[in-house]
């Protein structure tokens, strides 16, 4: 009897080992006044284009009720103003490619509290300050140090 029960035990592992594979939903998008993002599973927002004309950008805690964590790539790259200032805000953890590729942009600073980056003199860094995580394109510096 104890024989019988052992593969069962076995039999039925090795029925349940099946691969499940899930499906991975994709970020619903949106799009507010001055910013089109996308909502994860989870509620947070990505800015993943920006809409507005300001030259100096505060980027929101949160829109529509979801807190920003991150910008997608590119999201100020098509733009219709001369973007020159932009301020992270205390939830951005997440940058994606050519995230500050703007050829007028002359400095990034960040909210005190946020957990994840600093600025210096303009340029975005790292919270521990051992990684320049960017060095906006127009800030007009003969040297950088």
């Amino acid at each position: 009897m104890k024989k019988n029960i052992m593969i069962l035990t076995v039999a039925a592992t090795m029925i349940c080992s099946v691969p499940v594979y899930a499906e991975v939903e994709e970020p619903k998008t949106f799009s507010s006044e001055e910013y089109e993002y996308a909502v994860d599973e989870n509620g947070y927002a990505t800015l993943t284009q920006y809409l507005g004309n300001d030259t100096g950008i505060v980027i929101p805690d949160s829109i529509d009720g979801h807190i920003v964590t991150g910008l997608s790539d590119g999201v100020f790259y098509v733009q219709q103003t001369e973007i020159q200032s932009i301020k992270l805000s205390r939830d951005i953890q997440d940058l994606g490619a050519y995230v500050f590729l703007s050829d007028t942009l002359q400095n990034i600073t960040v909210d005190p509290e946020n957990k994840y980056f600093t600025a210096i003199d303009g340029v975005l860094y790292s919270k521990d300050e051992t990684e320049i995580a960017a060095y906006p394109i127009g800030k007009e510096a003969e040297e950088y140090k």
